[in-house]
């Protein structure tokens, strides 16, 4: 479970955060896993333009929720 900002994440969520590769990445959650600690990510925007669009395994505590629009 991700605790960031006193939330949990679940699927649909919006994130930002930096890939194990270190890159800047904001996208949306597809799936985790909570015991591997582990994010799968659709990347919407990154500053590594081949990762756009693609999905992506993220580490948890390397992942923020997003505040919801109003």
């Amino acid at each position: 479970m991700n605790l960031n900002n006193d939330s949990i994440l679940k699927a649909g969520d919006w994130v930002k955060g930096i890939s194990m590769g270190g890159e800047l990445v904001i996208g949306y959650v597809e799936s985790f896993k909570i015991h591997d600690e582990i994010v799968k990510v659709s990347v919407i925007t990154s500053d590594n333009n081949t990762t756009v669009g693609k999905s992506i395994h993220m580490l948890n505590k390397n992942v923020v929720k997003m505040p919801d629009s109003k």
